[in-house]
C-alpha cells in the first residue's frame, strides 16, 4: 500500500502492527535536504502535520497517540529511535504550551483515540549544549530554546488538557 504522506513519513514495522512518526519539522526540510525555518510557511507545515496525523489515528490499527513535549535538545527524536510502541503515532515537536497541544488532543479525541503526553525532561543545560552541536541549519537560537523550555516548565502538560496519561522520560 502506498502511504499518501510521501519519504517525509517515518515508520518503523514491529510485529503486525506498525507505529508512525508526524513531526513539523519533516515538512521543512527542502528538495536539496536543507532544513529552513520560514514564518510565512509555518502555518501550512502544522496543517500538513495535523492533517497526517489525523489520518494517521484512523488507521484501524492504531491504537493510541502520543504527543512528544521537549526543548530543542531533549531527546525527543533519539528517544523515538529505539523506544517505539507499535500501533502509535508520536507527534514530535516541541509543543511548548497548551495552544499547541490542544490541537493534538482535540483531533485524538474526535477520532475516539487515547492520546498521551510524553515530557522529556532533560535539563536546559544539557539540551543548550546538545543543540549548538546539530548541523548550522538545525541550531535553534539559545534565547528560543530557554523560552521554550521556560514555557514547558511554567505549563507542563496536564490531564487537565484531555491527556489519559503523562509520562516523563
Amino acid at each position: 500500500m502506498t502511504e499518501p504522506f510521501g519519504d517525509r513519513l517515518r515508520r518503523v514495522s514491529k510485529s503486525q502492527k506498525e507505529s508512525f512518526v508526524v513531526s513539523p519539522d519533516d515538512y521543512r526540510i527542502g528538495e536539496d535536504g536543507i532544513y529552513r525555518s520560514d514564518r510565512d510557511k509555518e502555518a501550512g507545515i502544522w496543517a500538513t502535520a495535523h492533517s497526517t496525523f489525523k489520518a494517521l489515528l484512523e488507521r484501524p490499527d492504531v491504537t493510541k497517540a502520543v504527543a512528544m513535549c521537549g526543548a530543542p535538545g531533549a531527546g525527543k527524536s533519539t528517544w523515538l529511535a529505539s523506544n517505539k510502541e507499535s500501533g502509535v503515532v508520536y507527534f514530535d515537536a516541541t509543543l511548548a504550551r497548551p495552544k499547541y497541544r490542544l490541537r493534538l488532543v482535540k483531533i485524538a479525541n474526535k477520532i475516539g483515540k487515547p492520546i498521551e503526553a510524553l515530557v522529556m525532561t532533560t535539563k536546559l543545560d544539557v539540551c543548550i549544549q546538545r543543540n549548538a552541536s546539530r548541523t548550522p541549519d538545525r541550531v535553534v537560537p539559545e534565547h528560543v530554546v530557554r523560552n521554550m523550555a521556560g514555557n514547558l516548565a511554567d505549563e507542563p502538560p496536564s490531564r487537565a488538557e484531555g491527556f489519559a496519561a503523562i509520562r516523563r522520560a
